[in-house]
């Protein structure tokens, strides 16, 4: 009842185990580096020391244990430092542009100073949220949903997930379009992930989405329109910032349309690995 023919949990079990792990985990990070008496970046940058260790040994046991799978599914084997950086300097650069757009438009208010010491530790801090959502989202979760339904239907699912997740703190009233911003920039990292082969790309540009929209153009805010540029805290949501990023999925996954095939599942590392031997057996998934 609850074991599949390869006697694992079955994949709804193990996707719920992993879900309350992830964010048992997340939550309780979260709460011990917001006692820290220290500034939001520096907070940030303890989150990020826990959470990369903590959260890779999580996946490691999962995938080792209940997926009985390679750890090479997950995307984060092999050297990824220069994927990682193109990707923080996309993130960075998409960011750029839909701050451009609003900015031409009258939409973007020149209201603080920029602060070079909170530039340089947000940095670094940024990548902890990043590491940790794209670990499970475009890691975990992809790799096992991955074995059985297309990899449209997987970006589909995760982003629905993903996005409800960031509904806690939007306003009711933005919750379809916070929803449709997820899904699209959903699309986006899975495109990356995939057409590269790696998770590193995905992090990459996930890390320098969250700190070009959290530092790097805090001095000019959005003023305009909240359906062009969104609400207080979360103007990723406006039709500026969905559209571009609509667009530079729709060229990403055009770009590497040799790579991604939508229609097809995505089942790297199939690799069943024994709980009972170190080693690697080649298998079929069921």
């Amino acid at each position: 009842m609850f074991l599949d023919s390869e006697q694992r949990l079955r994949l709804p079990l193990r996707l719920l185990l992993y879900f309350v792990a992830y964010f048992v985990l997340v939550v309780a990070l979260q709460a011990v580096t917001e006692a820290i008496p220290a500034p939001m970046a520096a907070r940030r940058l303890v989150f990020l020391v826990l959470v990369v260790p903590l959260l890779a040994g999580m996946t490691w046991v999962f995938r080792r244990w209940l997926d009985r799978r390679s750890w090479e599914g997950i995307g984060l084997s092999g050297p990824g430092a220069g994927l990682l950086l193109a990707g923080c300097l996309a993130g960075f650069g998409l960011v750029g542009l839909i701050t451009l757009v609003e900015w031409s438009a009258g939409w973007r208010d020149v209201v603080g100073a920029w602060d070079p010491w909170l530039f340089l530790m947000s940095f670094a801090a940024s990548l902890g949220v990043g590491f940790a959502e794209e670990v499970a989202f475009r890691g975990y979760f992809l790799a096992n949903l991955g074995e059985r339904l297309p990899l449209w239907l997987v970006a589909l699912i995760t982003g629905l997930v993903f996005g409800a997740l960031h509904l806690q703190s939007a306003p009711a009233a933005w919750a379809p379009g916070v929803i449709t911003g997820c899904v699209v920039i959903t699309f986006l990292f899975t495109a990356v992930r995939v057409g590269t082969g790696s998770l590193w790309a995905a992090i990459g540009l996930h890390w320098g989405w969250n700190w070009s929209q959290g530092h790097l153009y805090e001095a000019l805010q959005r003023s305009g329109p909240e359906l062009m540029v969104g609400p207080a805290g979360f103007h990723e949501v406006g039709l500026v910032s969905t559209g571009i990023t609509l667009v530079a999925t729709v060229l990403v996954a055009w770009g590497l349309r040799r790579q991604i095939r939508w229609s097809r599942a995505f089942s790297p590392g199939l690799q069943k690995t024994s709980v009972h031997s170190s080693s690697d057996r080649d298998g079929e998934t069921t």
